[in-house]
C-alpha cells in the first residue's frame, strides 16, 4: 500500500489524479514502479496539483445531467432561476442539450453557482447529476471521493483552495 488515498479522479481513461493523506505516502508510491495488466505505469509527483496541459477552459459552470425526458429548457430555466427551489436566481444561463438529457448553466454569480453545487437537486421527482466544471468542458470528468472532508459535489474553487503540496500524483497509463 502507499497510504491513505482521499481523492481519486479519473480524467480521460488514461489517466488518473490521486491525493493522498500525506507528502510521504505521495512521495513513497512515485519512488516505485508500478505495472497494471502487464504495461508499466508513469507516476509523477504534482507539486503545484495541476496537470500540465490540462488547464480548464472557459468559465465556471455547472454540468447537469439525467434530466427527464420531456422536460423543456422553460421548465428547466424556471428551476435555476428560482432561489428557493435550486438555490440559483434570475442571472441563470442554461444551454440545453434536451436530444441527450444534459445542460450547462452559467451564473454570473461565483456564490450563486457554489449555493446550487451544494444542493440535491431533483426535476420531477428524478435526481438530476449535477457538478462543477467548465463551459469549455468536453467531457464531465468522474470523481469518486474517498474521506474528502466537503460535499461530494463540492465547487472546483473550493476543491482546488484545500489543495495542499507534494500530496498529489499523476498516474498516466500507456
Amino acid at each position: 500500500g502507499g497510504g491513505e488515498i482521499v481523492e481519486i479522479e479519473v480524467l480521460d481513461g488514461r489517466k488518473a489524479k490521486v491525493t493522498f493523506e500525506s507528502a510521504e505516502s505521495a512521495a513513497a508510491v512515485c519512488s516505485r514502479e508500478h505495472v497494471l495488466l502487464q504495461r508499466d505505469l508513469k507516476v509523477e509527483l504534482l507539486p503545484d496539483g495541476k496537470i500540465p496541459g490540462n488547464e480548464p477552459q472557459g468559465e465556471p459552470c455547472l454540468l447537469v445531467s439525467d434530466i427527464p425526458s420531456g422536460v423543456g429548457i422553460d421548465e428547466l430555466e424556471m428551476y435555476f432561476e428560482n432561489k428557493k427551489r435550486s438555490g440559483g436566481g434570475e442571472d441563470a444561463q442554461i444551454e440545453y442539450n434536451e436530444a441527450d438529457g444534459t445542460a450547462t448553466v452559467v451564473f454570473e454569480s461565483p456564490s450563486t453557482l457554489d449555493r446550487v453545487a451544494e444542493r440535491t437537486h431533483k426535476l420531477r421527482g428524478i435526481l438530476l447529476s449535477v457538478v462543477s466544471g467548465f463551459t469549455g468542458d468536453q467531457k464531465k470528468k468522474q470523481k469518486q471521493t474517498h474521506a474528502s472532508g466537503g460535499p461530494a459535489k463540492a465547487p472546483t474553487a473550493s476543491i482546488s483552495s484545500k489543495f495542499e503540496p507534494d500530496k498529489v500524483i499523476l498516474v498516466n497509463i500507456p
